[in-house]
């Protein structure tokens, strides 16, 4: 999910405070995306 949001796996274990405020926000969607991937249109 990371890398379909545009996140790289190298932030996979990344601290919320190492992270900027877009990448924040792609790791939510990404989080949000594992709940129901079938609602993704991509």
């Amino acid at each position: 999910m990371l890398e379909l949001t545009g996140l790289d796996f190298a932030y996979e274990r990344a601290y919320p405070n190492e992270l900027s405020g877009g990448q924040r926000q792609h790791v939510s969607i990404a989080a949000a995306l594992m709940l129901d991937p079938e609602s993704a249109s991509f």
